[in-house]
């Protein structure tokens, strides 16, 4: 007999979150598409797509203040404690998939290429996120994630939202880092969490309700294609992220196609793991399409195509795992969760 697994989740954040993993797998794509007739298109793809590590560091802070808050108030040690380990969890899962890539060769680095592999020379790569050979660390967004979930296990139910924001904007004035913004991004999700907890935006969801999202989604072209060269600082960022956000839930139920919903909750649900294996699945595709008589546009589709069925029927097969075995939902929550 199936069991039911989280009871709390929030459909729209799923559908987010979902098309997140998917916006991602294009923006992979044409990262790592080579072919001279696509390179243009994948540069422009690349660039358009950049939100995305902001929205996954926005999304993540959110969560802290609009689903963990409330459950800080009934137990405040065991919530601190659950985000500590979740953040300690994406620092190892940061370091262990990045040496996966660079002991399976996937990120053809010169130390192994060069039969000069060398453990702290890699670790250094990772640990610092430091860009060698042309080749940047994999899977980086998860370390400002994990310093906003260290700092949510600290000031959770002790210290107000726009009190943490302010000292994540002291921070990035004194620092102006690119690590310090997506802290600061991420505090500010939190503190956009706390603000949905009491109604704050009421007037913004209902507005997406009523137009169906329409407007957003007439407007967001204009911006990508002619305003987007304006994001220069940290408030528009998060503009242009809350705009893709809107666009995606608003597009998913205006299609209305009950397959193409459960797609994106089912990516939503699951995703860090998504966000992982999607990497992983499009490395090992690119290689395989690469070596055919393909043009480069040809083997992006497949890479997006092959990527999201593979991906898809994975997270399926375990979903229903989860389910039915104890064992896998134990194992998958201490590891993931």
């Amino acid at each position: 007999m199936d069991r039911p697994l989280e009871q709390t989740r929030s459909q729209d954040i799923d559908l987010v979150k979902g098309g997140m993993v998917f916006i991602m797998i294009l923006h992979h794509s044409a990262s790592v598409s080579h072919g001279s007739d696509i390179i243009s298109f994948a540069k422009e793809l690349t660039t358009i797509l950049s939100f995305t590590h902001t929205a996954f560091i926005l999304i993540s802070g959110y969560l802290i203040g609009w689903y963990y808050l409330p459950m800080s108030t009934k137990a405040p040690a065991k919530t601190r404690r659950r985000l500590f380990t979740r953040a300690v969890k994406l620092l190892l899962l940061l370091t262990a998939s990045n040496l996966i890539l660079y002991l399976s060769g996937m990120n053809n680095t010169y130390e192994l290429k060069e039969g000069t592999y060398n453990f702290q020379i890699v670790m250094d790569d990772i640990l610092l996120l430091r860009q060698r050979h042309g080749i940047s660390v994999s899977f980086k967004v998860l370390y400002p994630i994990s310093i906003v979930l260290l700092i949510g296990s600290l000031t959770i139910g002790r210290v107000k939202g726009e009190h943490v924001l302010l000292g994540g904007l002291l921070l990035f004035i004194l620092a102006p880092l690119s690590i310090t913004m997506k802290i600061l991004i991420g505090i500010l999700g939190l503190w956009a969490g706390e603000l949905a907890l009491s109604g704050s935006f009421s007037f913004y969801i209902a507005l997406i309700n009523r137009t169906r999202g329409l407007p957003f989604m007439a407007f967001l072209p204009i911006y990508v294609y002619h305003l987007q060269g304006t994001v220069i600082n940290v408030l528009l960022l998060i503009l242009e992220t809350i705009l893709w956000f809107t666009c995606i839930t608003s597009l998913i139920k205006l299609l209305n196609n009950k397959q193409l919903f459960n797609i994106f909750a089912l990516y939503g649900r699951y995703t860090l793991l998504g966000y992982l294996g999607q990497v992983f699945i499009l490395k090992v595709c690119f290689s395989v399409f690469s070596r055919m008589q393909l043009g480069g546009i040809e083997v992006y589709i497949l890479n997006i195509v092959s990527t999201c069925l593979i991906l898809y029927i994975s997270l399926r097969l375990l979903d229903s795992s989860r389910r039915r075995h104890v064992i896998v939902d134990k194992a998958y929550r201490t590891v993931l969760a």
